[in-house]
């Protein structure tokens, strides 16, 4: 019995160490811009991390969004849009797990937000200090939704794809400026798709003084 629990954990600490070298390798011709390369095999290297981390896990949820951007960047929307949705729904369970009251706040939060321009602070907030433990996930969910908001302006859905953005901004103002000043700009490029070039310049406006707000910062470190 001892033998077979043995062999056991040998076979998962080969599945998991296989699991890191592939992951590294897709990540490395991801970050080259070899999209061909990182999608060579792709189901064999799905399978394998979800394997070794758990269908459920923090890190096959990066993986996941990390493989929807390959495949965003080499115009496959859908199967992008596919990735991006499994991703979200890991990361929602993640959140809705510990805390469930989270979501539920933030999605009345987002429609309450939505045709009002304080981008900066927000001008609705949560009803309770957010836990520490919420951030990092919160903040992967944030990313997730504004992916497929991205999905959404390139498959001509602007009106889902603003509904989207305005509920990954309000996440991130929540836990993110650094994030929020870039899904602002995203909010802005659709307010232009919809000429809306008011609000437009509001949300360009907002993101930059993000940009600015992170600079002055590590300028003063």
């Amino acid at each position: 019995m001892l033998m077979a629990a043995d062999t056991l954990d040998a076979r998962k600490s080969e599945i998991e160490y296989m699991a890191r070298k592939l992951y590294s390798q897709f990540g490395y011709y991801r970050t080259e811009r070899q999209y061909e390369q990182a999608l060579k095999n792709i189901e064999f290297i799905d399978n394998m991390i979800a394997l070794a981390y758990g269908e459920n896990s923090k890190e096959y949820s990066a993986f996941l969004n990390e493989l929807g951007s390959v495949y965003y960047n080499t115009a496959a929307y859908m199967k992008a849009k596919e990735k991006f949705e499994k991703g979200y729904d890991i990361d929602r369970k993640i959140i809705e797990k510990k805390y469930p009251s989270f979501m539920e706040e933030v999605d009345d939060l987002a429609e309450l937000n939505i045709e009002l321009v304080d981008q900066t602070e927000g001008p609705a907030k949560l009803s309770y200090d957010i836990p520490i433990g919420i951030v990092d996930p919160a903040a992967r969910l944030g990313v997730d939704i504004e992916n497929l908001s991205a999905i959404e302006q390139k498959l001509g859905n602007i009106p889902k794809a603003l509904r989207m953005a305005h509920q990954a901004a309000q996440i991130f103002r929540i836990v993110s400026r650094v994030d929020l000043g870039r899904c602002l700009k995203h909010l802005a490029d659709l307010y232009v798709e919809i000429g809306d070039t008011d609000k437009a310049q509001a949300y360009y406006d907002a993101s930059l003084g993000i940009k600015q707000e992170m600079s002055n910062k590590r300028g003063s470190r």
